[in-house]
């Protein structure tokens, strides 16, 4: 089986490290590219988002600027490869629903 283009999503849990683990080795022994991508949910996605802004009067664009620089910097903690990693590597941050933007991404 020949791999070119291996995606990974992370949430920076445990499994998704070992994800993202596993996702360095096999694209640095196949020498494919990888993409590690987070996916950052917007408040106005979440289930609750239309009682929490109408409770509370939440800015849905602080918050949402909050979560991408949050993790932005804990994606660029995680996507530096050591002397074994991928040679081609790409790193980033979407916004929307995981389970219907990474099977659109791959």
């Amino acid at each position: 089986m020949t791999f070119r283009h291996i995606l990974v999503g992370t949430d920076f849990s445990p499994e998704a490290e070992t994800a993202r683990q596993q996702g360095f080795n096999l694209a640095a022994r196949t020498g494919a590219k990888l993409t590690l991508v987070c996916v950052v949910v917007p408040p106005e996605l979440w289930v609750d988002a239309v009682t929490v802004n109408f409770e509370g009067g939440v800015d849905s664009a602080k918050i949402i600027d909050t979560e991408l620089k949050a993790a932005k910097a804990k994606l660029a903690e995680v996507c530096e490869p050591d002397g074994d990693g991928p040679m081609a590597l790409d790193c980033r941050v979407e916004q929307g629903h995981p389970d219907v933007l990474l099977p659109d991404l791959a």
